[in-house]
């Protein structure tokens, strides 16, 4: 995550994963921190804050320590007794939460108004291709035609069965690009306005209109992420991000289905289970 809310502290730290790291399972990247290429991340491993994890290396821990260099692996009794030994070490220094004074807000309408577009708007075009097809083509053609064996003797029904379901990924495929396009105009907007870094004041007991930018962010964030990720083509969430403009995604990169937010930069060919 690029961000983290500590009491009334909003932490705004980018993230920067670079070439061919591997991230386990249930692991939890914080703020600020930065990944060298080739290194390792063990499960359920937590990093500290502005952290820099060396390339060529395994870790693992609460927060996370190195463990071992790849480079000089050699012994399997070192590495299990490395990985599973427990450590009882701790400390996160705090003198990086004070706060700058930044006052960071947006107005509540904005989030119907950019909601209503991304998800609504998003279906106006590929819902209007489908219902000409579906009323002008389909229906009239084959759909009202009595059911009989001259069905399947007519060439041009056949063309009109395998038309149908191009039509169908069509259309859907052009809903998830005016989703992303929709998402990239309103995050530009956001991103340009809200903070790039920094540990700000976070104040929601008074009553107020506004809202910060980093929960538009984040609200811009939830839909197309889900949209994208539970699609028939999941693969392209790396297109997404990038496109959003909210992400680099370098190329190779394997993303599951995760928590992600912006600010998170990948390198080529780098995994996040």
């Amino acid at each position: 995550m690029s961000n983290l809310i500590v009491k009334d502290r909003l932490i705004f730290k980018r993230v920067v994963i670079k070439d061919n790291v591997i991230i386990g399972a249930h692991s939890l990247i914080l703020p600020g921190t930065i990944i060298e290429p080739n290194t390792i991340l063990d499960s359920n491993s937590i990093t500290k804050i502005n952290q820099h994890l060396d390339s060529n290396s395994i870790y693992r821990g609460k927060p996370v320590k190195k463990v071992l260099e790849t480079s000089v692996i050699t012994n399997k009794e070192i590495i299990e007794k490395d990985f599973f030994e427990k450590d009882q070490s701790i400390t996160q220094t705090e003198e990086f939460l004070k706060a700058q004074g930044t006052n960071l807000s947006v107005p509540f309408h904005f989030y119907i108004i950019s909601g209503t577009i991304i998800i609504g708007f998003s279906f106006l075009l590929p819902g209007f291709i489908f219902y000409l097809f579906l009323f002008g083509v389909l229906a009239p053609n084959l759909l009202s035609q009595p059911f009989t064996f001259e069905i399947f003797l007519n060439p041009y029904n056949y063309g009109l069965f395998f038309l149908t379901p191009l039509i169908i990924i069509s259309c859907y495929l052009l809903h998830l690009f005016f989703v992303a396009l929709f998402t990239r105009w309103f995050y530009k907007l956001a991103d340009k306005r809200g903070p790039s870094q920094g540990v700000f004041d976070r104040n929601l007991d008074e009553s107020s209109t506004t809202l910060d930018y980093y929960h538009f962010r984040s609200f811009l964030m939830k839909y197309p992420i889900f949209t994208f990720s539970r699609s028939p083509f999941p693969w392209l969430v790396n297109w997404e991000l990038n496109f959003i403009k909210s992400n680099k995604i370098g190329k190779g990169t394997v993303l599951e289905e995760t928590f992600m937010h912006s600010h998170i930069n990948f390198g080529e060919n780098c995994y996040l289970g």
